[in-house]
């Protein structure tokens, strides 16, 4: 290790030596580790001492930091932190933790000779005598890391903006109308994500007038998440609008919209993988009380009857996942409700999902899905929507 109390960066060289003429001169440790200093140019490398003023500075420390040798040595280097960092005390307390637990790593803002500043990652090193444990003084290094640390910032910004416009997207998926807006109906709708991240995806639910006195409700999940599915989700819950408009069908709009889908996939070359949709739609007439239903690769729909509390599942309107073949059939099933009948549809994900506290919890499955019905109702009719069922 050189003299710590050296203010210049001179090393002598020794060439005298017993090797034979011809052969390569003897290099001291000292030039060596001058050489070592003079040639690294990516790393600020300085040693301070114990006091923390400046008593080596390398040609990194010159280019990143500005000062030159002469100008720095002998100069407190606590110069290089911010003034928010030194009145908070974080200069003194690198140098102590140093010091007490040898080194301390840290990534902060630094000052330049100009006054601009740039993000550092660093190490701040105790250097102490091997023979008495005094502490002689510190070497610094770190590294100018401001382009990482900019391109860091603005991936997180770009990546903020695209989680913005992916729940404004995910939001106009999910708006219901208010209970109350079709007479003779009410509609009560519950949308809850297993995670902060499956909020972005292919789940909708819709509810709109195909005619007089005729309301269409629609459950659906289209594969994926992210920006991209909800995109592709948005496509599908308009398409569907119009098909429903001009055949006022549920299995006619339904055949429409697979062949629409498979269609696009064919023809959009930049398109890359299936994208499939389970759907459910009833077509609620409002003045005669009855329901046409239809659905494509999703749990089917079912009616509690609150005379009785019969549950009748609608299982013969059912037909493939949409987008999957252009030649797909559905069906259509019509049931007529009586007075405080409630139509429940849903998504897989509330069938699929577990119960239970151990590690090996059931599915709440389909059974599961009409016994919460049945018993949210009876407790509170009102409150169906917090029941977990749209």
């Amino acid at each position: 290790m050189p003299e710590l109390h050296r203010k210049k960066r001179r090393y002598p060289i020794s060439t005298n030596n017993p090797r034979q003429k011809g052969e390569t001169p003897f290099v001291s440790p000292e030039e060596q580790f001058r050489l070592l200093m003079e040639s690294v140019v990516d790393y600020s490398i300085f040693f301070t001492d114990p006091n923390g003023y400046v008593i080596t500075w390398n040609t990194g420390a010159e280019r990143i930091l500005g000062w030159t040798e002469a100008e720095i040595v002998g100069q407190d280097a606590r110069a290089i932190y911010t003034p928010e960092d030194r009145a908070k005390g974080n200069d003194r307390w690198e140098f102590t933790t140093a010091t007490f637990d040898g080194r301390v790593l840290d990534e902060r803002w630094h000052l330049r000779k100009d006054g601009s500043r740039f993000w550092a990652s660093g190490i701040l090193t105790a250097l102490k005598d091997d023979a008495s444990g005094e502490l002689i003084g510190y070497c610094k290094i770190l590294r100018d890391l401001t382009e990482r640390k900019r391109a860091e910032e603005e991936l997180l910004a770009a990546h903020n903006r695209h989680r913005r416009v992916a729940d404004t997207l995910q939001h106009s998926l999910l708006l219901m109308p208010p209970d109350d807006v079709f007479p003779g109906i009410t509609v009560k709708a519950l949308y809850q994500s297993a995670s902060d991240d499956a909020l972005i995806g292919g789940d909708f639910f819709d509810i709109f007038a195909v005619e007089e006195n005729k309301v269409a409700l629609v459950v659906g999940d289209a594969t994926g998440k992210g920006i991209e599915a909800a995109t592709y989700t948005a496509e599908v819950k308009f398409a569907l609008r119009v098909f429903l408009r001009e055949s006022a069908s549920p299995a006619t709009a339904l055949r429409k919209l697979n062949m629409f889908l498979t269609e696009k996939e064919r023809l959009d070359p930049w398109h890359v993988g299936g994208s499939y949709v389970a759907l459910s739609v009833s077509l609620v007439d409002t003045k005669e009380a009855d329901v046409c239903c239809a659905w494509a690769g999703i749990e089917p729909p079912f009616v509690l009857r609150a005379a009785t509390g019969e549950v009748l599942e609608l299982m013969e309107c059912g037909g493939p996942l949409l987008g999957m073949d252009a030649g797909s059939e559905y069906r259509e099933q019509q049931v007529t409700l009586a007075e405080d009948d409630v139509l429940a549809m849903s998504t897989d994900g509330l069938t699929e999902a577990r119960r239970g506290t151990s590690k090996r919890r059931e599915l709440f499955g389909y059974d599961g899905l009409t016994t919460a019905v049945r018993e949210e109702v009876a407790r509170h009719p009102a409150s169906l929507g917090d029941a977990g069922v749209a």
